[in-house]
């Protein structure tokens, strides 16, 4: 039995194990849905409660915030501080009272069974409400309404420029892991998109997991690792993919022009990018493209055998 076998045989085993824990994490998740997170009436909750896709029903107390994210919200009892929900709606029932301010996004706040606005001490935010404000201030101030286009677009500038640095740094840093993560996008373009969507989804379940089994601030603190390691993977991910779409415009550039060598790939490549990006609608979802891409090309190395040096 030759090396190349072996080897072969070692990242097949590698795939497999990587399918089966995301497996296991989609049990989980489904079992993790079906149990709703009570606090029953005549108890307490002594500290913050942060919930991730588990339904939150609350007719006893919580002493500190309530915050959950993909989880609706259920509340006839009292939360002394905030209520933060993300992604789903917050409903206020009969006698319930919230010592603090109540945010929504991505959902609706519904008072029902006689409970009014009244319930809530501090203020009531909605995405609607915050966008509202915000058109309101500028309004009133020197910019104007005419101005808040030029002033987002001038933000998204920015973040590009972050971008471009960020990738020319890892460039000059691991050129060669940058080169060999562009190559593989150019040949494996589908399984990498797919391995990225598969590790976003596995990241949101195993943060769903690790709230069920410790809920508050020590699943918090997992899912910020988990976010921060995503993060982590889809600037170098989407460093290599700046400079594959490059290669695909200017590819053929001559030596001694301005388009030639791979920094100058990588530019063009975010250039395209972000022009894409800019457009409504349909820019958002290409740069979502690109980043799942990105990531899962960040995945598909660390699972991929290479040579040694590299």
């Amino acid at each position: 039995m030759g090396p190349g076998t072996t080897d072969g045989r070692r990242r097949a085993f590698r795939r497999v194990r990587f399918l089966w824990g995301a497996a296991l994490l989609f049990w989980f998740h489904f079992l993790a849905l079906g149990n709703e997170a009570a606090v029953p009436a005549g108890t307490s909750h002594p500290s913050d409660l942060v919930l991730f896709a588990r339904p939150a029903r609350i007719d006893g107390q919580v002493e500190g915030s309530l915050a959950a994210v993909a989880a609706p919200v259920t509340l006839s009892g009292t939360v002394n501080r905030d209520v933060i929900v993300f992604g789903a709606d917050a409903v206020i029932e009969g006698p319930a009272q919230v010592g603090g301010d109540v945010l929504v996004v991505g959902g609706s706040i519904h008072f029902v069974s006689g409970a009014t606005p009244g319930a809530v001490r501090g203020r009531i935010l909605t995405l609607s409400a915050l966008e509202t404000a915000f058109l309101t201030e500028l309004e009133t101030s020197p910019l104007g309404v005419s101005a808040a286009p030029a002033l987002l677009t001038a933000l998204r500038l920015i973040l590009l420029t972050g971008w471009l640095a960020a990738a020319l740094a890892l460039l000059l840093l691991r050129p060669r892991w940058i080169f060999r993560a562009a190559d593989s996008l150019g040949k494996r373009l589908a399984v990498i998109v797919l391995a990225g969507l598969l590790c976003v989804l596995s990241a949101l379940l195993l943060a769903s997991a690790c709230f069920l089994l410790a809920p508050g601030v020590p699943g918090l603190l997992v899912a910020l690792l988990l976010g921060s390691l995503l993060f982590a993977a889809k600037v170098f991910g989407l460093a290599a993919v700046f400079l594959a779409v490059g290669r695909l415009l200017v590819g053929r550039a001559r030596r001694g022009s301005l388009f030639f060598g791979e920094p100058a790939a990588m530019a063009a490549g975010l250039l395209a990018l972000g022009i894409l990006s800019l457009v409504p609608a349909a820019g958002p979802f290409i740069w979502g493209v690109a980043s799942v891409a990105g990531i899962g090309v960040t995945v598909f190395l660390m699972f991929a055998s290479h040579p040694r040096g590299i």
